[in-house]
C-alpha cells in the first residue's frame, strides 16, 4: 500500500459476504475471491471507519491484503472528509441510483474538492438488478432498495458528497408495485420492457413534480443540476419534465437557482439527435441555453471506478464500452473523453412534454399516415393486430382502439409469452391469438395471413425494426397495412388524428 493511501479509509462494497474463507457476490453460488486467514482477518477488520494506517499497525501484512481487496473490487479507499465550508453546494437530481455517476461522474470527481455534491434520486424504491435479465429470484423491494442505496452512498462517499432519496417508484414498480416472483416475471417481462419506455402519465408527472418542488424548498444549495432526459426511458423523461415544472413554479414563487442540465449517459449515444431536439424545444419555449463540453480524459479511469460501484446493475464489461463511446462522441475530438452539460441561463416560460418527447418525429410521421388510413378503416368490421412484443398499458390502449373503431372486432396475434397482460381487459370484441415461438412462429403466422380474407392490419415493429416499416407496407399491401413502432405511438397519433378529423367533419356539417 502506497504511503499516500495510508490516510484513506477502506470501505466494503455492499455486495460481498465472507463464507468459509471466500467472498461471494450477492446470491452467487460461485466465490468471487478466495482469502487466506490473514486476508479474511483484514476483511473482517474493515469497519468503514478505521484508516489504512491504523489497520496496518494492528494487523501485520494488512497493506498487501488491502491492496488485493481493492484491486479485486471488494473494497474502496475513501479520502478523509473535507470541511463543508468553502465548498460550493450543488444539488444533483437523478432518475435512478446510478444515473448521475454514469452521466457526470467525471465532472463530479474533478470538482470534488471545491464542490459539495448531494445527489437526490427520484426513484427511491427499486427492485431492479441485473439478475432480472436471467430471471433469478432477487425481487424483494426492500432488499434491493437497501442495496442500491448503499451503492449510491458509497459512490458519493468517494466524492465526499451525500445521497438522499425521494419516495418515487421506478417504472417496473409502477407497473406492478406488489410482490414479484420468477414465474410472475416470466409472464410479464415483455409488458414490463414496454412499460418502462412509455411516457409518464399526468398523475405520475404531478407526483414527481410535487416531490421535487418540496426538495427545492428545503435545499440549501442554490445550484441545481438536472437530467436532459435524453432517450425514451420513462423515468428519465419524467424526471426532466418534473424538474423543469418544479423549477418554473419555484421561480414564480420567488425562489431562484442556477440550473444546469446534464446529458444522460449512455442514452446520448443511442439517441444522438435528441439533445438538439431538446435544446431547440426549450429555446422555443423561452429558455436561454449554453451547451458546454467538459473534456475529462484525465479523470476517465476514476469515473469508471465510480461506475463499477453499481455492480448490482450491470457488469463493467457491458457498461464500460458504452460509457467510453458516449464520452468520445461528446468530446468530438480524436481520442477525447467528454461530458456534456447545458446551462439554463433562463428557464422556459412553459412546458410541453410532447415537444421534448424522444419519439416526437416518429409520432408526427405516423399522424401523417393516419390522416389517410384512419378515415378508410375506422368503420371496419375486423382489424388484425400483429404484436410480437409487450404493450405495457394494455387496458388503456385497447380501450382507445375500441372507442376509435366502434364496429371492429380485433384479432390480436401476440407472442405467447406476452399475453398475460391482456387479462387486464377482456372484451367480446378482442380475440387473442397467441403465437408460439419467435421468428419461426411469426413467419408461419405471416404466411398464413396471405390466405385469410383481406382486412386492415396493424403491425408493431418495435423500436429496433422500425426501419422496416416502408418494406412492410409494400409486402403487406393486400392487407391495408399500418406498420407502427409501438402501441403507444399508435394511440398517441390516433387520438390526435381522430380528434382533428372529427373537428374537420363537424365544421363541414355546420357549413
Amino acid at each position: 500500500m502506497k504511503n499516500e493511501s495510508e490516510s484513506r479509509i477502506p470501505l466494503k462494497r455492499p455486495h460481498f459476504q465472507l463464507r468459509d474463507g471466500k467472498l461471494y457476490f450477492l446470491i452467487s453460488r460461485r466465490p468471487s475471491l478466495k482469502l487466506d486467514g490473514d486476508e479474511a482477518a483484514v476483511w473482517n477488520a474493515v469497519d468503514d471507519i478505521t484508516p489504512v494506517s491504523a489497520l496496518c499497525e494492528r494487523i501485520p501484512g494488512a497493506a498487501a491484503c488491502l491492496e488485493k481487496l481493492h484491486e479485486s473490487g471488494a473494497i474502496e479507499l475513501a479520502e478523509a472528509r473535507r470541511p463543508n465550508s468553502g465548498r460550493r453546494k450543488i444539488l444533483i437530481i437523478e432518475p435512478h441510483m446510478d444515473d448521475a455517476i454514469l452521466s457526470i461522474g467525471g465532472l463530479m470527481w474533478k470538482h470534488r474538492e471545491t464542490c459539495n455534491f448531494t445527489v437526490a434520486t427520484v426513484a427511491g424504491h427499486s427492485n431492479f438488478t441485473s439478475y432480472q435479465k436471467i430471471g433469478r429470484d432477487y425481487f424483494d423491494v426492500d432488499m434491493v432498495t437497501h442495496l442500491r442505496r448503499r451503492e449510491s452512498e458509497l459512490a458519493m462517499r468517494l466524492l465526499d458528497g451525500g445521497h438522499i432519496v425521494l419516495d418515487g417508484l421506478d417504472a417496473p414498480l409502477r407497473y406492478h408495485p406488489g410482490k414479484w416472483t420468477p414465474e410472475w416475471f416470466r409472464k410479464n417481462r415483455r409488458a414490463i420492457a414496454a412499460f418502462i419506455n412509455l411516457p409518464a402519465t399526468d398523475r405520475e408527472l404531478a407526483s414527481a413534480t410535487a416531490q421535487i418542488g418540496k426538495l427545492l424548498g428545503q435545499t440549501e444549495a442554490r445550484e441545481i443540476w438536472i437530467p436532459l432526459g435524453v432517450g425514451c426511458s420513462a423515468d428519465h423523461e419524467m424526471t426532466r419534465n418534473a424538474c423543469l415544472s418544479a423549477l418554473i413554479h419555484a421561480a414564480a414563487a420567488g425562489l431562484h437557482f442556477e440550473v444546469r442540465m446534464y446529458q444522460d449517459v449512455p442514452y446520448a449515444m443511442t439517441f444522438p439527435r435528441h439533445t438538439d431536439q431538446l435544446l431547440t424545444a426549450l429555446e422555443a419555449a423561452g429558455a436561454e441555453t449554453e451547451r458546454v463540453v467538459h473534456e475529462l480524459k484525465d479523470v476517465m479511469p476514476a469515473k469508471l471506478r465510480l461506475i463499477s460501484v453499481f455492480a448490482s446493475q450491470f457488469k463493467m464489461s457491458y457498461m464500460r464500452p458504452k460509457v467510453v463511446a458516449t464520452a468520445h462522441l461528446a468530446s468530438g475530438i480524436g481520442g477525447g473523453s467528454g461530458e456534456v452539460t447545458v446551462k439554463l441561463k433562463r428557464l422556459p416560460g412553459h412546458l410541453d412534454p410532447f415537444e421534448l418527447y424522444s419519439e416526437k418525429r416518429h409520432v408526427i410521421e405516423l399522424r401523417a399516415r393516419l390522416a389517410n388510413w384512419y378515415p378508410k378503416h375506422r368503420a371496419a368490421k375486423h382489424i388484425a393486430i400483429l404484436c410480437p412484443m409487450g404493450v405495457g398499458r394494455w387496458k388503456e390502449h385497447m380501450e382507445c382502439l375500441l372507442e376509435r373503431f366502434p364496429e371492429a372486432i380485433f384479432d390480436v396475434h401476440m407472442t405467447e409469452d406476452a399475453c398475460w397482460e391482456t387479462r387486464a381487459l377482456t372484451s367480446a370484441r378482442i380475440r387473442i391469438r397467441p403465437v408460439k415461438g419467435m421468428a419461426k412462429g411469426w413467419i408461419r403466422r405471416l404466411l398464413r395471413s396471405w390466405f385469410l380474407p383481406s382486412r386492415p392490419t396493424i403491425l408493431f415493429t418495435g423500436h429496433r425494426h422500425r426501419d422496416a416499416i416502408p418494406w412492410l407496407r409494400i409486402c403487406l399491401a393486400h392487407a391495408a397495412p399500418l406498420p407502427v413502432a409501438t402501441m403507444d405511438h399508435l394511440v398517441t397519433a390516433l387520438r390526435y388524428a381522430s380528434t382533428n378529423l372529427d373537428q374537420t367533419e363537424s365544421a363541414r356539417f355546420r357549413k
